[in-house]
């Protein structure tokens, strides 16, 4: 069925790419402060759950994504740093041949 098809193909992804889009979805669901948080508080365990993955695997992907300057995650809020830079991460890249 289609809902089947559209997690495979979004289960295909990376888990970063994952990541990216789950943290935009957050923002354009439940709206950006003045201080650029997500309004809402989610653990990193919700996080896993929402994409699929282990809370072991969100925290090293948000640690690169802080240490990238791509966002902030503080007592379970998320600070977005890079928006930019975060959703060139949410886009999957075709692979180019030379």
């Amino acid at each position: 069925n289609e809902m089947e098809s559209r997690l495979t193909v979004i289960m295909q992804r990376p888990v970063h790419q994952r990541l990216a889009n789950a943290v935009i979805t957050l923002a354009n669901k439940f709206g950006i402060s003045g201080e650029r948080k997500i309004n809402l508080e989610i653990t990193p365990k919700e996080l896993a759950s929402l994409i699929i993955t282990t809370r072991t695997t969100v925290y090293r992907i948000i640690n690169q994504m802080e240490r990238e300057g791509v966002l902030s995650f503080r007592n379970n809020e998320i600070e977005l740093r890079d928006f930019n830079r975060l959703t060139e991460l949410a886009i999957p890249h075709k692979s180019r041949v030379s």
